[in-house]
């Protein structure tokens, strides 16, 4: 099962794929112009039904808003959530993520993961 999913610089739909793979452990969508808050509906989140195992989310440049960070940030065992250049989040939850993400490392999080990437052209 897919732990590891890299799809950066795309504009390919790529949440099927995200849904359909609970071991995600990190996701990296920078860049993607086409990830927003529909990528990652609430209720889902909400119930844990959603990238369970999710520990690291990379949405810097993306048009996530704050409505999807606040419900992403309440994932179990996220650590890491990265937002920079994100226009829909808040210069205040920017600040918040940055502090909370300092505390942790993405090796460290996941050493064992083999981080196989998915490249989509």
């Amino acid at each position: 099962s897919l732990e590891c999913l890299i799809c950066d610089d795309n504009n390919v739909d790529l949440s099927a794929i995200i849904a359909g793979s609970p071991r995600l452990k990190l996701v990296s969508l920078r860049r993607c112009k086409s990830v927003s808050d529909d990528w990652f509906p609430a209720l889902a989140l909400a119930s844990g039904q959603l990238l369970p195992a999710l520990r690291a989310l990379r949405l810097s440049g993306t048009k996530v808003t704050d409505v999807a960070v606040t419900h992403l940030a309440k994932l179990p065992r996220l650590r890491v959530i990265e937002v920079d250049s994100c226009r829909g989040v808040s210069r205040r939850l920017r600040l918040e993520l940055g502090a909370a993400n300092a505390r942790h490392d993405l090796r460290a999080l996941a050493p064992d993961l083999p981080f196989a990437e998915v490249l989509l052209a």
